[in-house]
């Protein structure tokens, strides 16, 4: 996140002064603080102790609103603002990126690839055509891109191994597939898969 003295120096070069309580207020605002809250903080800060805990607290806050509003409106304060905003998203996307004590899920995952495509994209002119296409190419990998299929394409057949086995009617050598049923194509006995056993039993009809 951009400190204040920074802040100062990046805004002078665009022509913008701001003095602390504007980056107090400002950084605030960006940190989701009600913009209310913020302003009391920033520029009325002994009222704002006075009445913190009493009965005329809600009040107090509330006459704050229209001032906060009135400051997010002035030039000064939405350059600071873009600013803060765009240097504390992109150290939050730094962050999540090289975390190494948490372990995300597939859909976390994919998530996070989203939200970093997302943001290359709005700002293509500075983003790297490479990590770009990476992006893409591993959301397509893992089948979490949107292919207009309506998903088809994400679901998959799976086909378990087979394995012989002897008929015990006919004893001729047959291919069974664990958990579906087997009718040997010999005899025409049947076999019944037992999920709790994890075996086959032949039909009681053909015993």
């Amino acid at each position: 996140m951009v400190g204040y003295l920074e802040s100062v120096s990046t805004m002078h070069t665009r022509g913008v002064v701001i003095d602390e309580k504007d980056y107090i207020f400002t950084l605030m605002v960006v940190l989701n603080e009600s913009p209310q809250n913020a302003f009391a903080l920033a520029y009325d800060i002994g009222n704002f102790k006075k009445v913190i805990g009493t009965e005329d607290e809600d009040s107090y806050l509330l006459s704050k609103t229209k001032d906060a509003e009135n400051m997010l409106e002035q030039q000064n304060i939405i350059q600071l603002r873009d600013f803060l905003a765009e240097s504390y998203k992109t150290q939050v996307q730094a962050e999540a990126l090289n975390l190494k004590d948490f372990k995300f899920s597939g859909q976390e995952a994919v998530q996070i690839l989203n939200n970093l495509l997302k943001t290359r994209i709005d700002d293509l002119e500075s983003s790297s055509v490479r990590d770009v296409v990476g992006i893409i190419k591993t959301l397509s990998e893992t089948g979490a891109l949107d292919t207009g299929d309506s998903g088809f394409s994400r679901h998959f057949i799976i086909v378990k191994d087979k394995y012989p086995a002897i008929c015990t009617t006919c004893n001729h050598e047959i291919d069974i597939y664990p958990g579906v049923g087997a009718v040997c194509p010999f005899c025409s006995q049947h076999y019944t898969w037992s999920s709790e056993e994890n075996r086959f039993y032949p039909s009681v009809e053909h015993l």
